[in-house]
């Protein structure tokens, strides 16, 4: 099962949400999407997303992806190329973020502001989801 939402052209305000499947990608535009070895359950809004893994490498495609940040922290790739990058999700359930050269891979500065943040997760069986909100900056 596979649900998409586009509100622009270049990739930034798309939100698809994939249920156990392995792939997904735009028919129009720049490419956005992603392809798997593994049935995973996929939340993606722009670069911010959850991912329900099995344990498998997953590809992302993005405009000028360079990186992917899992739980915050850097993955390895295990593969690149122009609007691709691969990694290796380990299983459960995780926190994905997916760097560009336009925004780098900065570290959180750990300063609390008024401001508050709202992020999908997905259940630990991806049959649902919902949201968990907390204060942007929040030191851990």
């Amino acid at each position: 099962m596979a649900l998409a939402r586009e509100g622009g052209t270049d990739g930034a305000n798309l939100s698809y949400f994939v249920r156990k499947g392995r792939s997904f990608s735009t028919t129009s535009g720049p490419p956005v999407g992603f392809s798997s070895g593994g049935d995973v359950s996929l939340y993606m809004r722009g670069t911010q997303g959850s991912i329900v893994s099995p344990g498998t490498r997953v590809r992302f495609t993005y405009p000028g992806i360079t990186r992917i940040r899992i739980d915050g922290s850097l993955a390895s790739n295990r593969g690149r190329g122009t609007d691709w990058v691969e990694v290796d999700v380990p299983s459960g359930t995780h926190q994905v973020e997916l760097v560009t050269a336009d925004r780098p891979a900065l570290r959180s500065c750990g300063w609390r502001t008024r401001e508050t943040a709202c992020l999908t997760t997905l259940s630990p069986r991806g049959l649902a989801y919902r949201q968990l909100c907390g204060k942007r900056g929040a030191a851990r």
